[in-house]
């Protein structure tokens, strides 16, 4: 195995250090316009890296059998991934990308059946939800709901990528395996060095595919006999992105216009009036190292717990929230 490391760490360095040529000759950039921060084009390839990072391990293993092939993953996040990198070139309509997006996930819950849930335990409260058959219904919806959130939540430089870092620690604390998954350990370094440094972004294509990822981690584990994972912990760990996202839904649809559009009324952005770009994002890490602290080394009642979360993110929002900002730039 450490020769295949070794591999990906010489693949990562030979991307990274000719990520203006390659950027250039895929002619891949994300441009500036009044809702984005970044004020000169700006490598959208990192989407692309990771899939063939991710393609790249597959096929390592599907001749040397490390683990176990998982072929509907490889097939369903690749077709997810195609997807949104058509929508980073050519901006697809939200709605239409959505749907699309649900019904893959429908297929691939009607042909793997491991994958649909049949209850939701809420242990805090002694609430078991049977779902039945309509756990082959809701299912997709929750990939959908997580990819929108993870989606809207990128919009600053290392926020997502050191989100994507906690939730695998977060898998960690709960003692699941992650061997098939180590290899994301070199992408992530690599990336999040460029990404500090402005020259390259996820994008929704490198978005999806960790979305994609994390969710089906979540619920094949979640799945099993021995519940690795519990309902708490899980909204607890989407609790920030999932929140901003409903606020902006409804805020949106209360000034008639469409929730699935973008606008500068994330919560990130009003903290951008007030920190360097640069540093946006430890809100979220310090907000999110502070929950894994009371979950899994306090471990509180989650009844604290959420309201404790629910209280910081109010702070945030009174704290750095303004209403003139938001009008000149919604």
């Amino acid at each position: 195995m450490l020769a295949v490391y070794f591999f990906f760490f010489i693949t990562n360095f030979l991307i990274f250090k000719n990520l203006n040529l390659i950027t250039n000759y895929l002619n891949f950039y994300d441009l500036p316009d009044n809702r984005k921060i970044h004020k000169k084009k700006i490598s959208k390839i990192g989407g692309i890296v990771l899939y063939i990072n991710f393609l790249l391990y597959y096929l390592i293993n599907f001749f040397f059998q490390f683990h176990e092939f998982n072929f509907y993953l490889l097939f369903f996040l690749s077709l997810i991934f195609f997807i949104n990198l058509i929508n980073d070139k050519k901006d697809i309509n939200p709605s239409l990308r959505l749907i699309t997006c649900y019904l893959i996930f429908l297929v691939w819950c009607f042909i793997d059946n491991s994958l649909v849930i049949k209850n939701l335990y809420f242990e805090f409260i002694d609430l078991n939800i049977y779902l039945g058959q309509y756990g082959y219904l809701i299912t997709p919806l929750f990939f959908v709901i997580f990819l929108n959130a993870l989606n809207l939540f990128d919009g600053v430089n290392l926020q997502s990528i050191s989100y994507i870092f906690l939730f695998f620690i977060f898998f960690l604390l709960n003692e699941i395996d992650l061997s098939n998954h180590l290899y994301l350990i070199i992408f992530f370094i690599f990336f999040s060095i460029s990404n500090f440094k402005n020259k390259i972004f996820l994008g929704d294509s490198g978005i999806s595919i960790f979305a994609t990822l994390i969710t089906y981690i979540i619920i094949t584990n979640y799945n099993l006999e021995q519940n690795l994972l519990n309902c708490e912990e899980i909204l607890a760990m989407m609790f920030l992105p999932g929140i901003d996202m409903l606020r902006l839904f409804f805020y949106r649809m209360s000034k008639k216009k469409n929730p699935l559009y973008p606008d500068k009324n994330h919560l990130h952005h009003h903290i951008l009036r007030f920190v360097l770009p640069k540093f946006v994002f430890l809100y979220q890490f310090l907000f999110y190292i502070i929950l894994l602290i009371l979950i899994y080394f306090l471990k509180l009642s989650f009844y604290f717990i959420f309201g404790i979360i629910i209280l910081m993110y109010a702070i945030a929002l009174i704290v750095f929230y303004d209403k003139k900002y938001l009008s000149k730039n919604s």
